[in-house]
């Protein structure tokens, strides 16, 4: 597999690091597989990392989702087959068609305290053999999950 990340001062993270909402660009391989190329100024706001700590990373690992930790990884965990995630990425770098505000629920870990559920909407379109991901988390609900049997809405 390649490597590939974008210059830090060339035109196209310029571009990207311009959007408000949080924007990465990934690399589908092995049909499961997403790795992070690329990520704009607001991703790395909204995941409070530096882009070193998301690029050349497996999505799921780098935005702390909580399946991405069990023993199978991101991509071949159980809870993947039905991630919108994957699915969305999955399907633009297929068919080359975009996906559009698709919902999805994001289970989070939060390195300071529960697991939160966020519900997001997610848009992919591929570029070249990338596929660039939008997450719009701007009006979305937090549900904070404190244990297996409670749940609080924020």
């Amino acid at each position: 597999m390649e490597h590939f990340s974008l210059p830090p001062d060339g035109p196209v993270q310029k571009h990207l690091d311009a959007l408000l909402f949080p924007v990465f660009v990934i690399n589908l391989y092995a049909g499961t597989r997403m790795i992070t190329r690329a990520v704009n100024r607001s991703a790395c706001i909204w995941l409070n990392k530096e882009p070193v700590e998301i690029i050349q990373h497996l999505v799921g690992n780098a935005i702390g989702c909580v399946h991405a930790r069990l023993a199978e990884g991101c991509g071949d965990a159980a809870p993947c087959a039905a991630c919108e995630v994957l699915r969305s990425v999955a399907g633009s770098a297929g068919t080359g068609e975009p996906l559009v505000s698709v919902p999805t629920n994001l289970h989070r870990e939060k390195y300071d305290g529960p697991t939160q559920v966020m519900v997001l909407k997610l848009t992919t379109m591929k570029a070249g053999g990338l596929v660039m991901m939008r997450l719009d988390p701007s009006g979305s609900a937090v549900l904070q999950v404190d244990g297996p049997n409670e749940q609080r809405h924020e």
